[in-house]
């Protein structure tokens, strides 16, 4: 497949994955759904485009989530959750973990707690599992909340990674970050397995 075939792929793939993760965050806000369910394009498109693509879909993917969704995280904070899911997605994808749904669903529980502790940095809350948990004051109602919201925010990304898994094996064999020649192995124009 030629660069600029290629590129047009990573470009369909990435406004597709931007869908889906509207689409899914919109449905999960409408049915009243505990998770966010808002990563599953950001990490379809980490995956099998590398690290760069799922770092630009994340940060894509965060801006206009929590721009269009009601309820969804603020600006800031959705950006960076976003931009660990593509990251780790790339990871993962390229490690093969998402060949099998008993792999997705670990690789994504770690995606969860990175992006629980990346909010404990973010100043002005947004995600914040961590931050309640252990900003949250005294009290065992706030140890609560934010064990709670910690199991949500790993439970969603598990979800999220074993929906990316499925959605990865049915893409065409270039796409699969575990094949030789995919977009997310190539360094320099050159397959990384060689």
């Amino acid at each position: 497949m030629s660069p600029g075939a290629a590129l047009k792929r990573l470009a369909g793939l990435g406004g597709l994955a931007l869908a889906a993760d509207l689409g899914l965050a919109w449905f999960a806000a409408a049915a009243g759904v505990p998770f966010a369910l808002d990563s599953v394009g950001t990490a379809v498109a980490g995956a099998a485009g590398g690290p760069i693509v799922g770092l630009v879909v994340g940060l894509a993917s965060g801006t206009l989530t929590s721009a269009l969704v009601p309820g969804a995280a603020p600006h800031g904070a959705a950006m960076v959750a976003h931009s660990i899911v593509g990251l780790s997605a790339a990871l993962a994808g390229r490690a093969g973990a998402l060949r099998s749904t008993g792999r997705s669903v670990p690789a994504g529980a770690a995606a969860g707690l990175a992006t629980a502790f990346a909010a404990l940095a973010w100043p002005a809350g947004g995600v914040t599992p961590l931050a309640v948990l252990l900003r949250g004051g005294s009290g065992g109602a706030s140890f609560l909340l934010g064990a709670v919201a910690v199991a949500a925010e790993v439970l969603d990304k598990a979800i999220a990674f074993a929906l990316a898994g499925v959605l990865l094996r049915r893409l065409p064999p270039p796409f699969r970050p575990w094949e030789p020649g995919s977009p997310a192995r190539r360094r320099g124009g050159r397959s990384a397995s060689r």
